[in-house]
């Protein structure tokens, strides 16, 4: 019940009805610093892995199910399939791929975001 809870909130905040221009200024504002409290460590490049695959790492799959804008019918709407799939699989990773996946729908990006055009096209950086 609490996973149901939690989905319905993001839906409803997605598609209620907020100032954007308020949230715009926010972050693209030139006096925002973000506040660092500890300083990622940096590994020289022959260190680091060959490659990294987030469907198996030490035999967990941390990435949520894969989906297809062009069934039954052509769908130009990749960027709200991008950005609910990419926003899945980072909730995935911070629970730790604890079940079950929250899979946030890219139907409520396509329907509701007033500034793209949802089938015809739209711009990532406007669902987040």
């Amino acid at each position: 019940m609490k996973n149901l809870l939690v989905v319905l909130l993001l839906v409803l905040g997605v598609c209620a009805d907020f100032d954007i221009s308020a949230y715009r200024k926010h972050i693209e504002s030139t006096t925002f610093k973000p506040l660092v409290l500890t300083e990622l460590p940096q590994l020289p490049m022959d260190q680091l892995p060959q490659n990294y695959w987030w469907g198996n790492v030490n035999g967990t799959n941390y990435l949520t199910l894969q989906r297809n804008q062009h069934i039954p019918i052509y769908c130009g709407s990749c960027w709200a399939h991008a950005v609910t799939s990419a926003l899945s699989d980072r909730i995935k990773i911070l629970r730790k791929a604890q079940w079950p996946d929250v899979n946030l729908a890219p139907q409520i990006l396509i329907s509701c975001d007033e500034l793209d055009n949802g089938c015809d096209g739209g711009d990532p950086k406007n669902a987040y």
